[in-house]
């Protein structure tokens, strides 16, 4: 991805196939969504169709033997003659190779991860595999040892920052709700203090509410 951005870096940033989205239909505004993702662990990659999950090997795409045969992916497979030049001294030889191209019409999406960067010298070679604090800029280590684009990582930052404000925010307002319902309650507390309730000993009668309605419209109830 070295020349691919739009400020050239100066390390060779080489990325992981991860996941691939694919759209079914015929239209682009309705069809189906299907996903494969590679399990970083292990290698194997499965799709996913709503509540299918198939798995697919370690190399569904071409670029190994597959360790599965419980399902292949259906790709259109190009035989390509690709020219190899390699340069040793003043010698310069070529050799032909047949290599596969897998090609999608399906394909609608695809994900990567950073799988290494290594630091490029001046005449083009590789110098040394750069570490984090070398690319600052390019990409940034997370807590749990996982690299993101510096972007990324801001932009995960700030809303971290953002949750714990409103955590904050929420044990404030919890704070002045519970305060204002314990005052409450010493108010009530202090009414029924000051009232005068007769003791349970004394004789009391239930009135109907029917019977209180007809005595209030000046009706002599039975």
């Amino acid at each position: 991805m070295r020349h691919r951005l739009s400020e050239l870096s100066q390390f060779d940033l080489v990325y992981d196939l991860s996941a691939v989205l694919i759209h079914k239909g015929s239209g682009v505004n309705s069809g189906h969504y299907i996903a494969h993702i590679k399990d970083k662990n292990t290698g194997q990659w499965w799709e996913f169709d709503d509540e299918h999950v198939t798995n697919l090997g370690n190399h569904p795409f071409g670029e190994g033997p597959s360790s599965s045969t419980i399902k292949s992916i259906v790709t259109d497979a190009i035989q390509s003659e690709v020219r190899i030049a390699e340069s040793n001294g003043n010698k310069t030889h070529s050799q032909s190779s047949l290599m596969e191209i897998f090609s999608s019409c399906d394909a609608y999406m695809l994900m990567y991860h950073l799988k290494h960067a290594k630091n490029i010298s001046e005449n083009g070679g590789i110098a040394c595999g750069a570490n984090q604090k070398e690319i600052e800029g390019v990409v940034a280590t997370a807590r749990d040892g996982t690299s993101l684009p510096s972007h990324l990582y801001d932009e995960i930052h700030n809303l971290n920052a953002s949750y714990l404000d409103a955590c904050q925010q929420y044990s404030h307002r919890k704070e002045l709700e519970l305060s204002r319902i314990t005052d409450r309650r010493k108010e009530v507390r202090s009414v029924l203090a000051e009232a005068s309730v007769p003791p349970l000993e004394r004789p009391f009668y239930w009135i109907s509410s029917d019977w209180l309605r007809q005595w209030a419209d000046n009706i002599i109830p039975t």
